[in-house]
């Protein structure tokens, strides 16, 4: 564990607080395109900072400090089933409630999974899709975990600082969907669970 290192380009990176203490969350990817969350806490911080630029590769040395584990992925999709966006009253807010948004994302299998967002990620979201000129908006999002619901299902949920969304944007991934998908379709969700019963 003391010897290796690996070459790793860093893809997203942000701090949080933890009650007293600090943590560095930094999204990496090797050239194989893995992705894996590294946190780095306290004090080892500022060792690190000033050497960690996104889109940069670096040389990341074994160190019993540093947590790495995987967490995070990114899923894409057509848009539907979107609710209004709400308030959610929570005594843990510092402004005692924030912004939650649920919608669903359907690949080519017409397998559908439920995404949830929440504060200013939700209200970007929900403008930028209000505010869409096609019928059928396809979404990348970047960075998101995946959480059982209370249903005892999956789905993506966004992680403050890092998730990031596009909603049609200029990728191969939009034009294949949306060769795919016709602009009314009418194809019925079909769940994971559902799928598996037939």
């Amino acid at each position: 564990m003391g010897e290796w290192s690996v070459s790793m380009k860093i893809l997203n990176c942000w701090s949080v607080s933890r009650g007293s203490g600090r943590e560095l969350n930094m999204i990496l990817g090797d050239e194989h395109f893995t992705q894996i969350q590294a946190v780095v806490r306290d004090e080892l911080i500022d060792n690190y900072l000033s050497r960690l630029i996104i889109d940069e590769w670096f040389i990341c040395d074994s160190c019993s400090d540093c947590i790495i584990h995987v967490c995070f992925i990114d899923v894409f999709g057509k848009i539907v089933n979107v609710r209004e966006l709400i308030f959610v009253p929570s005594v843990e807010h510092s402004q005692g409630r924030y912004f939650e948004l649920y919608f669903g994302l359907r690949d080519t299998e017409c397998i559908h999974l439920e995404c949830r967002l929440t504060g200013d990620l939700a209200v970007e979201f929900y403008d930028l899709w209000k505010h869409c000129s096609r019928n059928t908006v396809i979404c990348i999002i970047k960075f998101v975990k995946l959480e059982l619901s209370q249903e005892h299902r999956w789905r993506c949920t966004n992680v403050t600082g890092s998730t990031r969304i596009m909603l049609n944007p200029d990728h191969s991934i939009t034009d294949e969907m949306l060769c795919w998908i016709p602009e009314n379709d009418q194809v019925p969700i079909i769940t994971r669970k559902e799928n598996a019963m037939e």
